[in-house]
């Protein structure tokens, strides 16, 4: 089952996603919970950051430079972790313009796979399969959406 506490006495279910960041390890348990691992001391302490059950499958997930957790969940889009509380960030379909205000292309943020979070450039990896997949950037983009 799952259980908090130092490292010995922490148990996990299933881990699907891990991160690291700042001598910690963020992973999603049975797509279901997001824990971190604090590396920082000796025992190496387990806690439960959010339980998602029953809420949906959590994916994968990224933390930016300020720590600020983010989840995709399948099939409902890009979720933040807030006081422990996971609060819905993007969903449905939006029409994106480009740098140069040339194009607008539509987003599904309910169709990515994969996220990642590089300064302050958001990556997503969407697509129905490993042959059809997509690498979307959007750069600053705590500022653009």
């Amino acid at each position: 089952g799952l259980q908090d506490g130092n490292g010995l006495d922490a148990s996990f279910i299933w881990m699907t996603s891990m991160k690291t960041y700042n001598n910690a390890i963020y992973t999603i348990n049975n797509h279901q919970s997001i824990r971190k691992i604090d590396c920082n001391s000796a025992t190496y302490n387990v806690s439960t950051l959010c339980n998602f059950v029953n809420q949906g499958t959590i994916l994968d997930l990224a933390l930016d430079a300020d720590e600020v957790i983010y989840a995709l969940v399948q099939g409902k889009g890009i979720f933040k972790l807030i006081n422990g509380e996971m609060t819905l960030y993007k969903d449905g379909i939006e029409d994106i313009t480009s740098i140069n205000a040339v194009k607008t292309s539509k987003i599904d943020w309910t169709s990515f796979r994969k996220i990642f979070i590089k300064n302050n450039d958001l990556y997503l990896v969407g697509g129905t399969n490993y042959f059809d997949l997509t690498l979307t950037k959007i750069s600053n983009f705590k500022e653009k959406l």
